[in-house]
């Protein structure tokens, strides 16, 4: 009987969720800490090794199963990854030799996830030989090697591909790395780096390779006076995806020659029956990004249509921190939540956040309301907005639960969910007497 391709992967996934779990909980009180780690580096390693085992299957199916669940292996430390060490060459020989496409693919998008210097290599040798695009687009889009400087010889070769898809994801790739590790990370290729981006940001008939090319230029502003006016001719263009990165870039750039032309789309999109930005949200970001006092009365404009108010406008207002802003936001936050199938709090969330970036200490009731919130993300964002806020009053009780003295715009959940509860608790405490104090400010 012929086992289908999709039940096997359904039974490796099981198996990998559960690798180390077999005997584990009867065992774990008789074990110390240390065998405890030795237990489950054993269960890895053993279920890395079955998968390699598995690579060798007659049926192409089965191989790319097992490619794909190495891949998606992701063991936490104390636990040391061993993939390199037990499955590198069994993949590097199945990127050289099936016959099978998918094979193929899976094997070379698991290489580039492995992510150490000898894979990075093997990709290097691999790269120049092989003839299939799809092939090289996975040995390149693998997400794990973006902030490896080694792997810089391997996206210049992607970025010279005849692939638009390659040399899209090398460029933006090349820009990561510069942001992670600076000119340093390039080493003596940094000019080469240089000139293949602008090169490619210039190159006005590749436009899916472009929009990488002017995401990256973001993260080099050494480059401004190169740069800037090529972002600036690529807002012009009518393809979307490009305006968006270029605007993405001149924001973190902080290009104040293109903003003119942003707050002038801004406006035609508001006045246009058919404007170019159907949703302007990237130019909100952008001017907000660059900054100036002639932004908020025009993003109060686009507010008081409700087709236009976006996360990225809350997020836009919250960057610029104007006082203006404030009694937009603050009844837009006063409204009750939305509820329901189908709703989303996304935005209310940055409108949150945003008003706790303003200083002003009359949101506080407001915030400490929607911090009780039976919403989890809707009370964190209320509790980023408490720490955010800019009263000296309030921040001395609030530095505690602060990952670093900057503020934070925009939403960052995961990290302060946790402390919502510590957070009641220390306001519960304050009740009567200081923060009653700090909130009539």
């Amino acid at each position: 009987m012929k086992i289908s391709g999709l039940f096997i992967i359904v039974i490796l996934a099981y198996s990998g969720i559960g690798y180390c779990a077999s005997n584990f909980v009867a065992d774990e009180a008789a074990m110390s800490t240390q065998e405890k780690i030795k237990y489950e580096q054993q269960n890895a390693d053993r279920f890395i090794k079955e998968q390699v085992d598995l690579l060798a299957h007659q049926d192409s199916n089965v191989r790319v199963t097992a490619a794909f669940t190495i891949d998606n292996f992701n063991p936490k430390p104390p636990i040391i990854d061993n993939r390199e060490r037990f499955a590198l060459t069994a993949l590097t020989k199945l990127l050289k030799n099936d016959k099978s496409e998918d094979v193929r693919k899976t094997s070379a998008f698991t290489i580039s996830r492995i992510a150490t210097p000898k894979a990075v290599d093997v990709l290097f040798a691999q790269y120049p030989v092989e003839k299939n695009e799809e092939v090289r687009v996975a040995m390149i889009t693998g997400s794990w090697i973006k902030d490896l400087p080694h792997a810089t010889d391997l996206y210049l070769l992607g970025i010279k591909d005849s692939n638009q898809t390659a040399q899209h994801h090398s460029a933006f790739k090349l820009g990561k790395i510069k942001e992670s590790y600076g000119k340093e990370g390039f080493g003596e290729r940094y000019q080469e780096v240089v000139n293949a981006l602008l090169g490619l940001a210039r190159n006005k008939m590749r436009e899916e390779a472009r929009t990488g090319a002017l995401r990256a230029l973001k993260w080099f502003p050494e480059l401004k006076e190169q740069s800037v006016p090529i972002l600036i001719a690529n807002l012009e263009t009518d393809d979307r995806r490009i305006r968006k990165r270029a605007l993405e870039s001149l924001g973190q750039l902080r290009a104040k020659q293109a903003l003119p032309l942003i707050l002038k789309d801004i406006k035609r999109s508001l006045d246009d029956k058919i404007p170019r930005y159907h949703f302007p949200s990237d130019l909100y970001l952008a001017a907000a990004y660059i900054g100036g006092k002639e932004i908020t009365p025009i993003l109060l404009e686009a507010a008081k249509k409700p087709d236009y108010v976006s996360r990225q406008l809350f997020v836009a207002f919250g960057q610029l921190a104007d006082p203006r802003s404030f009694d937009f936001i603050y009844q837009y936050v006063n409204k009750s939540p939305p509820r329901g199938l189908g709703n989303s709090t996304t935005t209310y969330q940055d409108a949150i956040c945003a008003l706790g970036n303003l200083g002003n200490t009359k949101a506080v009731p407001l915030l400490r309301k929607r911090l009780n919130d039976r919403d989890k993300d809707i009370a964190s964002s209320a509790l980023v907005a408490l720490t955010n806020l800019n009263a000296d009053k309030l921040n001395k009780y609030y530095d505690q639960y602060r990952d670093s003295n900057k503020r934070v715009y925009g939403c960052w959940l995961k990290d302060f969910q946790p402390r919502i509860l510590p957070m009641k608790e220390l306001i519960k405490s304050l009740e009567n007497t200081n923060m009653n104090t700090a909130a009539q400010g």
